[in-house]
């Protein structure tokens, strides 16, 4: 989306927020907002808890492929789920899920146990929410461990492509 830049007296330039994410921010004329510059970019946000709904959904999966998984929950958000919860038909669907999600910018696998897990959308969190990419780096370190843990007593070493996936 382009914007021009007014110049606002001798030592400022304003420009116009869009009214769509104005309206859609549950923001009014006169509240503030909140202007976060990285690495030469300005990031608008605004001050104030929006009340935004997540959207959410719970889908139940049987055993597929990395491609299928990538199929579905790349579908589901690019229609603007936030949270997807995932009920696991058996435990070892997790490395093809994690490969799948690995694959989708503005997506991270969170919160796996026996019986599920939840994918969530971090695009909009991702500069601020430090917790979401401490709980992600856990995950990713615990399914190394899994993967390593399994060659070893296979005595096999051959997982070097599957833990570069999950690296990169």
């Amino acid at each position: 989306m382009i914007r021009k830049i007014i110049k606002q007296g001798r030592r400022a330039y304003t420009i116009t927020l869009p009214k769509k994410w104005v309206e859609d921010n549950n923001l009014e004329a006169g509240e503030e907002i909140n202007l976060e510059e990285i690495d030469n970019n300005i990031i608008i946000k605004p001050t104030k808890n929006n009340n935004k709904k997540i959207k959410k959904i719970k889908i139940y999966l049987d055993n597929s492929t990395k491609e299928n998984y990538r199929s579905i929950i790349g579908s589901l958000y690019r229609n603007e789920y936030d949270e997807i919860l995932i009920k696991l038909k058996e435990k070892k669907q997790i490395l093809e899920l994690e490969k799948a999600i690995n694959s989708i910018f503005g997506l991270e696998l969170f919160l796996i146990n026996e019986e599920n897990c939840v994918i969530k959308s971090i695009y909009d969190n991702e500069s601020t929410n430090i917790k979401l990419h401490v709980i992600r780096i856990i995950t990713a370190i615990k399914t190394l461990q899994k993967i390593i843990e399994k060659d070893l007593k296979k005595n096999n070493l051959k997982s070097q492509e599957e833990i570069k996936e999950i690296i990169y």
